[in-house]
């Protein structure tokens, strides 16, 4: 299908399916800053292929969904969660499989607890129980090398397209750690794609760091009773290994799946060991997921 907009809420949302929408659904949620395009077509259609309805869109201030003022989003984690919700509304979807990265483990977190009945599975991808700087003593901060490293970036000039490219690979190689050699053309490539769509993608730059994430939820993790995978870059330098297993813990018989080399980003050469596990997970339970009988 094409790529379309829906208003949910009064918030336009674009989104893209791959699939049949009588087939169980898995919506994935990009991490901060990321647009759709972090879920890579042939990833989507990898999952369609295996008979899954595949959702993929556009949270606030990415790609081509509703931009809020630079500086002053106006919306915190519960809004983008909300957003969940009525997207599943808009596409008739009462119950899905989440997936996660990020940000977006974070928000379908938030979505498994207020709306129980909505998630079959999960699965988060570089996640954690907590935002940054909640101050649990067992969640360490990111990697000091990678802090001086983003503190010495400057930002580009928006308009300057030449250059916010060269900012977004940067950014790729800080999350990419130091355990793997970079791939700076698949970087490349993808920071270019991101500008020419959605024009200034340093704006969710500036938005995503400033959402309120509203009152902790660690505590309530354990309510959980979807089926849960959480999967981790051992080398992830913005969010450290030690958030994951925090995750598997604090969840109710959560599978835990480290990948030794990867980095905080969901790399092509990851996807040998993620697709697999991830379809076993989905495939756990009957597939019950997507459209009610």
């Amino acid at each position: 299908m094409t790529e379309r907009v829906l208003t949910v809420a009064g918030v336009p949302l674009a989104v893209r399916t791959f699939g049949a929408a009588t087939d169980p659904a898995v919506v994935l949620l990009a991490g901060a800053a990321a647009s759709m395009l972090a879920w890579p077509e042939t990833f989507c259609a990898s999952l369609a292929a295996d008979g899954r309805y595949v959702v993929r869109f556009d949270q606030r201030d990415t790609g081509r969904s509703a931009r809020f003022p630079a500086g002053d989003p106006g919306y915190g984690l519960a809004d983008l969660a909300t957003d969940v919700i009525g997207l599943l509304d808009a596409l008739a979807l009462p119950r899905v499989d989440l997936v996660g990265a990020s940000m977006g483990a974070t928000v379908a977190q938030r979505v498994a607890l207020d709306h129980p009945q909505r998630v079959r599975t999960l699965t988060l991808w570089a996640g954690s129980p907590a935002p940054p700087g909640s101050g649990d003593a067992d969640l360490p901060p990111p990697a000091l090398r990678v802090l001086i490293d983003l503190d010495d970036l400057d930002r580009p000039d928006p308009d300057d397209r030449d250059a916010v490219v060269e900012h977004l690979v940067a950014l790729a190689r800080l999350r990419g750690g130091n355990a793997r050699v970079f791939d700076e053309s698949d970087a490349r490539d993808h920071a270019t794609a991101e500008v020419d769509r959605a024009g200034d993608p340093l704006w969710a730059l500036t938005n995503h760091a400033l959402v309120d994430p509203g009152p902790p939820w660690r505590d309530r993790l354990g309510e959980l009773r979807a089926a849960t995978l959480v999967v981790h870059g051992g080398a992830d330098p913005l969010v450290p290994p030690a958030h994951a297993h925090a995750l598997a813990t604090a969840i109710p018989d959560a599978r835990l799946l480290i990948l030794p080399t990867a980095g905080h980003d969901l790399d092509r050469v990851d996807w040998e060991d993620v697709l697999p596990a991830l379809l076993r997970h989905l495939s756990d339970d009957a597939m019950t997921s997507g459209r009610a009988d």
